[in-house]
Formats: C-alpha cells, sequence, structure tokens
C-alpha cells in the first residue's frame, strides 16, 4: 500500500540530480546541498556585496535610515562572500588567511554594531587589515586569487595612505573601490571555477 512506504532521503549522485526523486526529495527536505551551489551562492554575494561597496561610495544625499539598510545588506553580501572566498582557498591561506579571515568578519560584525564615528573607524580598520591579510596570503601564492588578493592588499595599502597624508582626500574612496573590486573579482572567480 502506498502509505506504509518507508521514504528515505535520495542518494545525490552525478547520474540522478535531475531525477524527480531528487527533487521530491528537496522538497522533502530530504536532499542535500552540493558545494557547486554553496560556491554559486558565495560567488553571487562575494560580487553583490563587492559592487554594492563600490557603489556607496557614490551615494549622497539618501535617508539616513534608508543608507543604513544599504549599509547593512552590503555588510551581509560581504560577510556572506568573505566565508565563501575563505572556504574556496583556505588550502592557501595557512594560518595567516585565518587569522585575517577571522579579523574581517569581526571587523564587519564590529562595524554593524557601532554606535559612533570612533567606534565605526575601529571596526572598519580591523576589518581591512583582516581582508587585507587574508588577501596577503592569496597574493604570495599561486592561482587565480592572486589578483583579488593584490587588489585587497592595495586598498589597505591606499587607507593607510590616506590616514598619513591628509591631502589625498580621494584615499577613502580609492580604498574602497580597490576593496570592493577584490569582492568581485574573487567571487567572479568562484563561480568560474564552481
Amino acid at each position: 500500500p502506498r502509505g506504509s512506504e518507508h521514504w528515505s532521503p535520495p542518494v545525490l549522485d552525478g547520474d540522478s540530480k535531475n531525477t524527480p526523486d531528487v527533487a521530491l526529495g528537496r522538497i522533502r527536505g530530504g536532499g542535500q546541498m552540493s558545494d557547486v551551489t554553496l560556491f554559486r551562492l558565495a560567488g553571487v554575494s562575494a560580487i553583490a556585496g563587492g559592487l554594492l561597496r563600490a557603489a556607496n561610495v557614490f551615494v549622497t544625499g539618501i535617508d539616513p535610515a534608508m543608507l543604513q539598510w544599504d549599509y547593512l545588506v552590503t555588510d551581509v553580501f560581504l560577510l556572506f562572500g568573505l566565508i565563501g572566498i575563505y572556504v574556496k582557498y583556505r588550502h592557501v591561506a595557512g594560518f595567516a588567511g585565518l587569522a585575517g579571515f577571522a579579523a574581517g568578519a569581526i571587523g564587519l560584525l564590529l562595524v554593524r554594531s557601532s554606535r559612533n564615528l570612533d567606534n565605526y573607524k575601529i571596526a572598519a580598520t580591523v576589518t581591512l587589515v583582516g581582508v587585507a591579510l587574508l588577501g596577503l596570503t592569496f597574493a604570495v601564492s599561486k592561482g587565480a586569487q592572486r589578483i583579488p588578493g593584490l587588489l585587497l592588499v592595495a586598498a589597505l595599502v591606499v587607507g593607510i595612505a590616506g590616514a598619513m597624508m591628509p591631502a589625498f582626500t580621494q584615499a577613502n574612496m580609492i580604498a574602497a573601490l580597490l576593496f570592493g573590486a577584490g569582492f568581485v573579482v574573487a567571487g567572479a572567480e568562484i563561480l568560474r571555477a564552481a
């Protein structure tokens, strides 16, 4: 009888991914999300976060409450993208990359909880230094992750230059654009490899 059958989740192998049973299993909660899907989502998140971060440089005249929502969405995408970037390239990151990833993730969370400009500056610095450290581990390795690594390190270098040379008024904008570009390129590379 139909009601007495025991249902078990389908086994996802390379030959049966498009069968109706697998689709039903996913609907019923029995299927699994593949690594390819997770990396695609991470790649899209990194690209979206990077593009939003770069676009935020040019945002002016927006209601402050709306601007906070924009920043929240940007940081959520950046955080999910950062997680995916680290997981994708963890084999070249080593302990220094892990430390950079952790600092970058903590920094993004601190940015969201900052109540004043001084706290924001500290949190943004933690984020940038952490992500640049992760980027440095990518930059000194061989592979597709070198270019986003170099962009993230360049963002830190420009940010430091701006802090040391007040006349370099465009430093924050350039650093933000490099930071965003690093995420966009990393996300695109993750999508290409998925």
